[in-house]
């Protein structure tokens, strides 16, 4: 393991052959689509360990490690990326004094301190969307009277920069000889920071996709299909804030009306559903609960229901004007946001003394039925069922009450 010491470029080949393969013979990673993609990254390794390495190991250590699992598993062989100069850092237009910037064969990692390398990630984030002015300053200790830094901070990044061809990059740091620096470092960053929440993650995603397709014009389907991380977050953005005015907030107490604190449910229904069934369910809460907060569940009711139809022959228009006038049965003047955690009450009670599984979801949906049933006696609906010891029951129908409804309808 000498030679893992070593510069990358002088264990791997100067093009990295031995990871990446022959250059004549790479596919840019721009020219993949986001299954093929996704297919690469199902094959690389989501963490490695470094601990093997010793207490300070090398940032070349680390590179060639993470090199050498690549190698292995053939993962990226055939992939070409954003290859960089060794200054590429200097020459980005973000500003940094350039006797901030320090070669990467002078910078090692504390062990002890840190963890391995999320490596599946650093693939997906970084390096197939490799951009100089993302690598920010890292936090180091100079041990005193070496030419030595103590990575404390950015060793992901400082990873995968190497590996694009990079050898100068950014820190700020601290002359000590005392590893409680190495710990407060790691610590300021990765343990004492303010952590982002869902909402901070839908914000930052929406004035990305606002930025890309404003600014710089990029067409969504393209995007999309590149596997861009934004667009997912970009359509909630549009289904919700644009499309049906509804504001999207922090997840806190004191909502008003019209507000909605869980975006990342909404995000998690786009994926899991489609962005024509969630366009058609966040539609559906709009109109029939409109004087109340938007409860992202309700959506998730309702896509529940429409996903459990599929195999119904009725038109959507009709599909969703039952399911609008449902719910208006349950609570007519809008004011009622509960839908969801009252299906759920129903189903409980009357599956208490019973030893069967049924999760939120299928109970939300569950109650949707029940109210469409209420509203459209004439139509033949798909049960949602669960099967007992020895019977398949119909949930809405042998489990909710026969007169389970908050407000009567007037």
């Amino acid at each position: 393991m000498d030679k893992f010491k070593h510069d990358p470029k002088d264990v791997w080949g100067q093009d990295l052959i031995k990871v990446f393969g022959p250059k004549h013979k790479r596919t840019h990673i721009s020219e993949l689509t986001y299954a093929q993609k996704q297919e690469i990254l199902d094959n690389v390794d989501e963490y490695i360990e470094t601990d093997h390495l010793g207490p300070f190991p090398t940032m070349y250590q680390v590179v060639n490690t993470v090199l050498d699992n690549l190698a292995r598993s053939q993962a990226l062989m055939g992939i070409d990326l954003d290859w960089q100069e060794e200054d590429a850092l200097k020459k980005s237009s973000l500003v940094i004094s350039d006797d901030m910037y320090f070669h990467t064969k002078t910078q090692v990692k504390n062990n002890l301190v840190q963890r391995g390398i999320f490596l599946r990630r650093m693939v997906k984030v970084i390096l197939f969307n490799y951009d100089p002015i993302k690598h920010l300053c890292g936090l180091a200790r100079k041990i005193p009277g070496e030419d030595c830094f103590v990575n404390n901070d950015s060793q992901h990044r400082t990873t995968a920069s190497i590996i694009m061809g990079i050898r100068w990059v950014p820190l700020q740091y601290q002359e000590s000889e005392l590893t409680s620096v190495d710990i407060a470092q790691y610590s300021c960053v990765n343990l004492y920071s303010l952590p982002s929440s869902t909402f901070d993650t839908f914000r930052i995603m929406r004035e990305t996709g606002k930025s890309a397709v404003n600014e710089d014009g990029i067409d969504l389907d393209t995007a999309e299909q590149q596997g861009a991380e934004w667009v997912s977050w970009y359509k909630v953005h549009q289904i919700l804030e644009v499309q049906n005015q509804i504001k999207i907030v922090e997840k806190v107490k004191g909502r008003t009306k019209g507000e909605c604190g869980n975006v990342g449910n909404l995000h998690r229904d786009l994926l899991r559903y489609g962005e024509e069934i969630l366009e058609r369910a966040v539609s559906i809460v709009t109109q029939t609960m409109h004087d109340t907060v938007f409860a992202a569940q309700n959506v998730e009711a309702i896509c529940a229901f429409i996903a459990s139809q599929k195999d119904l022959d009725i038109d959507p228009i009709d599909m969703d004007y039952y399911i609008a006038d449902g719910i208006k049965w349950f609570s007519p003047k809008g004011k009622h946001s509960g839908v969801h955690s009252e299906a759920a009450r129903a189903v409980n009670s009357g599956t208490e003394n019973m030893d069967l599984k049924i999760n939120l979801n299928t109970a939300y949906a569950s109650g949707i039925l029940f109210l469409v049933r209420g509203v459209s006696d004439d139509i033949d609906w798909i049960p949602i069922t669960v099967k007992g010891e020895s019977t398949v029951y119909d949930i809405a129908k042998d489990f909710i009450e026969p007169n389970w409804k908050i407000i009567p309808r007037q």
